[in-house]
């Protein structure tokens, strides 16, 4: 696994475009605790031909008992815009779980999420298909984000709404909202996040609070 996410590593470093590295105190995704502790996030994304091209990964620091490398997705997206303030995104990601057993090692997920500008806010809606186990989709999420200066200093926020069509514990419904401000330094971002718990059926929410520090490189 290792291999693989090296060699994409280097392909895309020759020809890069855009890369990033983030340190979190812990990884959450969708409201669910994926490591406990401090991760390093590194991410880099080649375009080619209008198709954004990308590898990202998540490094468990902490983890010693294990690989630490206990995430990598493999991702292309397209955007098309509809009008000057309307766009359409259309993604399709290759997510390798390694320290998963052999049934539950992998996901392909496919996505559909539009955007639209308004005023200073930036709405967007996503739907999610896990198209590895299912065609249907089994999760939604709506996002707005917007930003404000203070004394020459620059900071955004933003609010998210997971929806889950049948989460892991077959409910369905609002799972967890997230809300989150950034600081914006050069080409660094602090941020602060906190997650909600909305009904512990659907979504147990275990970490609700993170600390996050990304690096553009």
């Amino acid at each position: 696994m290792k291999g693989i996410f090296f060699t994409v590593f280097i392909f895309l470093t020759h020809q890069l475009v855009a890369a990033s590295i983030n340190f979190s105190s812990a990884y959450v995704d969708r409201g669910k605790t994926l490591n406990n502790g401090l991760v390093m996030q590194p991410n880099i994304e080649e375009n080619a031909h209008g198709f954004d091209v990308g590898v990202w990964g998540n490094i468990d620091i902490q983890n010693k008992n294990k690989e630490r490398l206990s995430e990598v997705e493999l991702y292309i997206n397209k955007e098309i815009q509809l009008k000057s303030n309307l766009n359409v995104s259309l993604g399709y990601a290759e997510i390798l779980l390694p320290n998963e057993n052999d049934a539950e090692d992998r996901e392909s997920e496919l996505s559909l999420t539009a955007t639209k500008q308004v005023s200073n806010y930036h709405l967007s809606i996503s739907v999610f298909s896990d198209i590895y186990t299912s065609s249907e989709p089994n999760y939604y999420e709506g996002e707005i984000n917007s930003n404000f200066q203070i004394i020459g200093l620059y900071f955004d926020y933003g609010a998210k709404l997971g929806y889950f069509v049948s989460s892991e514990s077959g409910y369905s419904g609002f799972g967890y909202s997230s809300y989150t401000l950034s600081y914006n330094c050069n080409s660094s971002t602090t941020s602060i996040h906190i997650i909600n718990e909305i009904e512990n059926k659907v979504c147990n929410v275990e970490t609700k609070f993170i600390i996050s520090m990304n690096y553009d490189l």
